[in-house]
């Protein structure tokens, strides 16, 4: 019995697309459009039927895949008839579209409106401000396509909306497939866009611009086309053409203006981590001034500290000495061994000697070392340097 399941399932999915295709394009992957053959032929034929624009739209299914993607199949056109051509170009009136709702419901039964198409000669497959608006306004279902088609530049392309569902997109490409399809036969047997090939080579002759704009206007042979109709129909033209050409101007100046503001955004960026690296650096320097500065005022002081005791020290042992030169009463007498051991001297300091160690050393004891303070003048006891001359008494 599962076997069974399985097997109607991988039946249904093959049934489900068809076997025989062409791709036309790249494979777009977040988007499958389907074109049946005969609609394709259709769009051929209405595209050279004559000079100007055509209007058709398409019919058939949108399929949605277990993962979410969208699958068009077209396998249906309806032409669009009684059109008229404005500023912008030709578009639909009422007519045409209850005309398109009547032959959708006589041949196309069951299907539904997919998207649209616009045979746009010299125009290729640029994509105008107008037809996108257009596009939107009647067909804005993720699912609805655009075609565009130039028979002259002989081009032709899809568009889809972008994942957002705000903007066109041109498909990376799409598929052709062939099967048997009466419901677009039937109606390409009785609205074909081309005459006979026996009526066409009786009617073929040559057909000068001006005769040409008096069929497309309906005006008969011998008719003579008023000159303010030749004139509208060539201003239009011209207009369109500027109008093609300005949009892509500004289409051109909006990218410019796009990188131009990515590379003025960059370098603002990088002027301003410049400018915090630069802050950061500042600060840094700043700081180590302040030190270097209360390093050296340190240095000073204690400079002048030295400076200050060794001329005490130096002036004290010169008088001491002056005062053991001179015996009292002007009498000389002879030194003895006490006298010799009391009578100051002078110290180098050494490395690692403090008062406690030289009073120790020359003394004995440690009481003198008060008294070696006081004679060489020391504010504090600890602050000996090696190499400093200090007064022993």
């Amino acid at each position: 019995m599962q076997l069974e399941e399985t097997k109607d399932r991988v039946e249904e999915t093959e049934n489900t697309f068809p076997r025989n295709v062409k791709q036309m394009g790249s494979l777009d992957k977040e988007k499958s459009v389907y074109m049946e053959d005969y609609v394709y032929t259709f769009l051929g034929q209405l595209a050279r039927s004559g000079t100007g624009e055509h209007l058709a739209v398409l019919v058939g299914e949108v399929k949605t895949e277990e993962d979410g993607k969208e699958t068009v199949m077209i396998s249906g056109a309806i032409e669009g008839r009684e059109t008229v051509m404005d500023a912008d170009g030709t578009v639909f009136t009422e007519e045409s579209w209850s005309y398109i709702h009547r032959q959708l419901a006589l041949y196309f039964q069951g299907m539904q409106l997919v998207g649209w198409a616009h045979i746009q000669p010299d125009f290729g497959i640029y994509l105008m401000g107008k037809d996108e608006a257009f596009h939107k306004e009647c067909f804005p279902e993720s699912g609805h396509v655009l075609f565009l088609m130039d028979p002259v530049e002989k081009t032709d392309t899809f568009y889809v909306y972008d994942q957002s569902g705000r903007s066109l997109r041109p498909a990376r490409g799409y598929f052709l497939y062939y099967e048997k399809n009466e419901a677009m036969q039937n109606y390409m047997v009785e609205h074909s866009p081309q005459k006979p090939k026996a009526l066409v080579e009786e009617e073929e002759e040559t057909v000068s611009g001006r005769e040409a704009i008096a069929r497309f206007f309906g005006f008969g042979s011998k008719k003579k086309v008023p000159e303010e109709v030749i004139d509208r129909v060539d201003a239009a033209g011209r207009i369109r053409r500027l109008l093609v050409r300005k949009e892509e101007a500004q289409t051109a100046a909006h990218h410019r203006y796009m990188a131009l503001s990515a590379v003025c955004g960059s370098l603002c960026v990088a002027c301003f981590l410049m400018a915090v690296h630069l802050v950061q650096n500042n600060g840094r320097i700043r700081t180590l001034e302040g030190e270097v500065l209360t390093m050296q005022a340190n240095y000073d002081q204690m400079n002048a500290q030295l400076e200050e005791a060794a001329r005490a020290v130096f002036a004290s042992a010169q008088v001491t000495l002056e005062e053991a030169a001179e015996p009292e009463g002007g009498m000389e007498e002879t030194p003895t061994e006490s006298t010799a051991q009391t009578a100051p001297t002078i110290y180098q300091v050494q490395a690692g000697d403090t008062l406690w160690s030289i009073s120790m050393a020359h003394y004995g004891t440690t009481d003198q070392v008060e008294a070696i303070r006081e004679a060489n003048a020391l504010t504090d006891e600890n602050w000996i340097l090696e190499g400093d001359r200090l007064l022993l008494p």
